[in-house]
């Protein structure tokens, strides 16, 4: 599980980047759709396991909460990811940064639970 924990945390940082692929739906149903997809498309052994799914939802869930808390709100946050979304290119520094700040609170926080889940050997 550590290994996903860390697979997991390395595709949260790079979930904005698969955010201009676009899905259907809210600024958040976007985020946590591309976050979650780029912290498993790489791990498809991972990606099969219904608990790794569901840490992926859980850090990316928590990752857009916490980035909404520490972006000036929801509205300048969604506003910063759906400009992202459209033009990567033009993503806000500052919206980068408290992303990578939410991965690193998020992971902090969710490592005691995702250890407590994990199987015992």
């Amino acid at each position: 599980m550590k290994k996903v924990t860390l697979c997991l945390v390395l595709g949260a940082l790079l979930g904005l980047a698969a955010c201009d692929q676009r899905p259907n739906g809210s600024v958040q149903k976007q985020f946590a759709q591309a976050c979650v997809q780029s912290a498993l498309e790489d791990h498809a052994d991972a990606a099969s396991d219904p608990r790794n799914q569901e840490t992926a939802k859980q850090v990316c869930g928590c990752v857009y909460e916490e980035g909404k808390k520490n972006y000036q709100g929801k509205q300048s946050w969604e506003e910063a990811l759906a400009v992202y979304f459209a033009t990567p290119e033009k993503a806000d520094p500052k919206l980068l940064r408290v992303n990578d700040n939410a991965i690193r609170a998020c992971v902090k926080k969710l490592s005691p639970k995702l250890a407590a889940s994990e199987p015992k050997k």
